[in-house]
């Protein structure tokens, strides 16, 4: 028996669309025919009047500023995977405001070689810390400081960190974190050089190892700062440094921030910006980047942020803050 095939209507008429036709040009109102090449152009005074299109929306005026005060970005995980396709681009959006030096953070003895690696690839331009991490602290063994030992002691590296205790998410187990949290102070204290602290959830335990070794620390910042008041408090009391990133102009995470930093509390000798990219994303700008991704180049938007609260202009928080990060950092002032 034979089986009759019927196509639906709707491939009948996709068929039917690829046949070839030749352009027949329709008849002019003389009743000739005219080609696409003869007809007559407008006139400029017979074109319709007024806009050929809505104008595009213009950038905020401080964005287009062509010169930007010196700012320097205490942290900044250039070693993220996000930034793969286009490291070397994210540099130059960050130098073309002026963001510079920018401080690499090592979370993990891997992310710290890495760290070092750019650092040592742009001199003056990048430094880098070594640390592991509170969430990666599990991965520690009696090889790790040691290792870090050594890397501390390359060039272009000034501080001991990303170090301290995370109680959020808990990826180490307290007693895990609070090993090398101590660990790691400790090589700091024999190496003479700062420390950059991360602290969530665990401010009591955190204060309590910190201060052990407190005494014998050159110096201490407690970097994307998001506590309370109180904290800011107790921090400034053991002489600590308090840094703040984009999340200070989220509108609602960022309010008891701005806060804090409206009460002016933390004197500017104390205080220095960061950007924490890939993470903490300033969302108070006009536009926000489409993926979230954040950059060193956004961060004259904590800038910005810092001086509203502050009641000061740009360039008397940035002068301030970039004073204080190159003393902390022991980095000498780059030429502008």
């Amino acid at each position: 028996s034979s089986t009759t095939l019927t196509l639906p209507r709707h491939h009948i008429r996709r068929k039917m669309s690829t046949r070839n036709y030749t352009y027949q040009p329709k008849p002019s109102g003389d009743g000739t025919q005219r080609s696409r090449s003869e007809r007559p152009e407008k006139k400029k005074e017979d074109r319709p009047k007024g806009p050929a299109q809505t104008p595009k929306k213009e950038k905020p005026a401080d964005m287009e500023k062509e010169v930007w005060p010196q700012i320097v970005d205490i942290g900044l995980n250039l070693t993220n995977g996000k930034f793969d396709r286009d490291r070397r681009q994210v540099l130059e959006r960050a130098l073309a405001r002026n963001v510079q030096p920018m401080i690499l953070t090592g979370t993990s003895m891997k992310a710290s070689r890495k760290a070092l690696e750019l650092a040592q690839q742009h001199p003056g331009i990048l430094y880098s810390t070594v640390g592991v991490h509170p969430h990666d602290a599990s991965h520690c063994d009696d090889t790790t400081i040691e290792s870090m030992r050594t890397l501390a002691k390359e060039k272009g590296v000034v501080a001991i960190g990303e170090c301290g205790l995370d109680f959020n998410r808990m990826f180490s187990p307290q007693d895990v974190q609070e090993k090398w949290f101590a660990a790691q102070l400790e090589l700091a204290v024999e190496l003479q050089m700062p420390v950059f602290l991360h602290e969530r959830d665990a401010h009591t335990s955190f204060v309590e190892i910190l201060s052990r070794y407190r005494s014998k620390l050159v110096d201490v910042v407690v970097h994307c700062f998001t506590g309370t008041k109180e904290d800011i408090e107790k921090y400034l009391e053991m002489d600590c440094h308090i840094g703040f990133t984009g999340v200070i102009g989220n509108k609602n995470r960022g309010k008891h921030l701005r806060d804090i930093l409206a009460s002016k509390i933390i004197p500017l000798n104390r205080l220095m910006i960061e950007t924490d990219a890939p993470f903490m994303t300033p969302y108070n700008m006009p536009r926000p980047p489409s993926d979230g991704r954040n950059e060193p180049y956004l961060l004259p938007w904590v800038l910005r942020t810092v001086a509203e609260c502050y009641g000061e202009s740009d360039e008397a928080i940035a002068n301030a803050t970039t004073e204080t990060a190159l003393k902390f950092f022991r980095i000498p002032h780059v030429k502008q």
